[in-house]
């Protein structure tokens, strides 16, 4: 197949050729098609932004390959572990202008998280973004065409460099008109301006707010400090911009710990956040992919440890959950109705399974796959010798101490009542268990005040079974009044004992070796889908005999399985592949609802 990279450019003029030159037909690959969930952020809840400076970005069987890696070397790859923790992303680089590339734009948009690119200066081509035809700024609108058409979120502006004729206060004003420009094309978008330049037209660190930087943060939507900050500089951040200001300012973490004055960087990470708690202050996090780079043979573990902490472990201070309030599960909508999907997906796996079987035996990594998991991960595991979808699925080991765990907050609005499905099997389990899978719910009244009136509980019982089982089942809501609205809160598991029957009452019966797989879990309020079957592709040829195909594209998929010659290709998030002119092609389906739709045989 096609050798095709992400997106970058490492110039001005290389963006104004981009802009210029007729469409590539392979770059609909490098365009991301999953939009934004939603989330609902708790009122306490202190901002993560994470900018992800990993090796100067478009690593080869990481993130380069807009279709991912089938096969891959070995089956793993960095990935974001605790999205519900982090509010927004940027994809760093080195280059002049990096672009996220789609799997990362996919993902994350898929678990709720905004993502950005970066417009880095380090040495020349600063005067060139100033730049005006007939009055406007050029690259102010190439800017904002990049990220629409390629479906990202906004900008991260680097500048370690200086103007030669342009004045200080031009480059504020393209800031001004590129965040205008940004928020009418995207309106969800975002400016981000990292503390390097300051307004005598000097590369000067302040690692903070002052009088030096402000017309930056004023221009921008978020400020990013550089990270060698001390607690005076957080006092005076404080008195500099106040407590509406805080919520605009980002103090930067280095993970590294490249010149930190508090904390060592790592896993020592909380105490650096404890400071910041105490002044109220969010976080923007530095290279948290040390934990991939550092410690691969353990990247996992680490990984855990630095996001959701270990309290047997040597760093008291907790990970980044210590101090970070969790943001609810990721909403897709879908015809007045919202729902909740996830296959447990890391993106990664050694085999490929679908319903269970086995399609694929070999190592693959594609980032646009990973789905939502729970945070509290001491309570489960990642099983990667089972699958229902994919290369894995969630595993939770009940113990004496852990009957009943929490699995998503959802916190959203439902009008007439919810579907649910999920696919699970049981192992190592006695007769007398019995798992359910609860949904708990409450209605409040929103008229002048906003008051919560009752609260109640779905249950659906789990038959015990060692092989996948799939189970959808529909609930009805209870009347509501006016102005009453039913908030769907949190999907959890339990472990009951029953003594003779189904119809006494229920007790709590802890056992040690309980195991609960689960495949997928849908849980939505839409009354039907309306996703159909691949059955007609569009062709297109491409140079050296090979076609670019196409189908049509649904709302609800979550991604198209491709088989050429009836031998599995890979799992992709896009609806275009490469074939050769003599082979048979087969587009399976797999939607949002956890259905798989069989295509049909077609020849190129």
């Amino acid at each position: 197949m096609l050798q095709l990279h992400s997106m970058r450019f490492d110039s001005l003029k290389d963006l104004e050729a981009w802009s210029a030159a007729e469409p590539d037909p392979v770059d609909v690959f490098r365009v991301a098609r999953v939009s934004l969930a939603s989330r609902v952020v708790p009122s306490n809840h202190r901002s993560v932004m994470v900018v992800h400076d990993f090796q100067n970005g478009y690593n080869k069987g990481e993130d380069d390959c807009p279709w991912g890696y089938y096969p891959h070397h070995n089956g793993v790859h960095y990935k974001l572990q605790f999205p519900g923790l982090v509010d927004t992303f940027v994809y760093f680089s080195h280059h002049r202008v990096t672009v996220p590339p789609v799997s990362w734009i996919n993902s994350l948009h898929g678990l709720g998280v905004p993502v950005l690119g970066t417009l880095i200066f380090e040495d020349d081509e600063l005067d060139e973004l100033l730049v005006k035809r007939d009055g406007d700024f050029v690259y102010s609108r190439l800017l904002v065409k990049l990220a629409a058409h390629y479906g990202f979120d906004g900008w991260l502006i680097n500048v370690e460099t200086t103007l030669r004729n342009k004045s200080p206060s031009e480059l504020a004003l393209f800031i001004s008109d590129l965040r205008t420009r940004l928020h009418i094309a995207i309106p969800h978008s975002k400016v981000v301006w990292y503390d390097s330049f300051v307004s005598t037209n000097r590369i000067s660190y302040q690692n903070g707010v002052n009088e030096r930087n402000y017309d930056h943060f004023e221009n921008t939507d978020l400020f990013l400090t550089n990270y060698w900050w001390k607690e005076e500089t957080l006092r005076a951040n404080v008195k500099n911009i106040g407590s509406l200001g805080l919520k605009r300012l980002l103090v930067g973490v280095d993970v590294w710990g490249r010149g930190s004055c508090i904390g060592k960087g790592g896993l020592d990470i909380g105490t650096s956040l404890e400071l910041l708690r105490v002044y109220s202050s969010n976080v923007g996090i530095f290279a948290p992919a040390w934990t991939y780079e550092k410690n691969f043979d353990d990247y996992e573990e680490c990984d855990k440890q630095f996001w959701v902490g270990d309290p047997t472990k040597d760093y008291p201070n907790g990970g980044v959950s210590t101090y970070i309030s969790e943001i609810s599960a990721p909403i897709f909508s879908y015809n007045n109705a919202i729902g909740f999907f996830t296959v447990f997906g890391q993106g990664e796996g050694h085999f490929f399974n679908v319903c269970g079987e086995k399609v694929y035996n070999t190592h693959w990594v594609n980032n646009s796959l990973q789905t939502a998991m729970p945070l509290n991960y001491q309570k489960y595991s990642i099983n990667r010798t089972e699958a229902f979808f994919g290369g894995s699925c969630l595993q939770i080991d009940y113990s004496m101490d852990d009957t009943f765990i929490d699995l998503f907050k959802i916190k959203a609005d439902a009008s007439s009542g919810i579907a649910v499905s999920l696919a699970y099997k049981q192992l190592e389990f006695t007769q007398d268990q019995i798992t359910q899978l609860e949904i708990s719910y409450y209605v409040e009244r929103r008229y002048k005040s906003v008051t919560k009136v009752k609260s109640g509980v779905f249950k659906l019982p789990l038959k015990n079974t060692t092989i996948w089982n799939q189970l959808t089942t529909k609930f009805n809501f209870p009347r509501l009044g006016v102005h009453e609205h039913l908030v769907i809160d949190t999907v959890s598991v339990r472990l009951l004992h029953y003594s003779s029957n189904l119809f006494k009452s229920w007790i709590i019966l802890p056992m040690n070796h309980h195991k609960l797989l689960l495949g997928y879990l849908v849980v939505t309020s839409a009354d039907h889908d309306d996703t159909m079957p691949v059955t007609r592709i569009s062709k297109k040829k491409l140079d050296k005999g090979q076609v670019l195909v196409q189908w049509k594209d649904y709302e609800n998929s979550y991604c198209w399985l491709v088989y050429v010659n009836s031998s599995f290709c890979g799992a992709y998030s896009n609806t275009h592949f490469i074939a050769s002119p003599t082979d048979r092609i087969r587009v399976d389906t797999i939607t949002r609802f956890g259905v798989v739709l069989k295509g049909t045989d077609l020849f190129i």
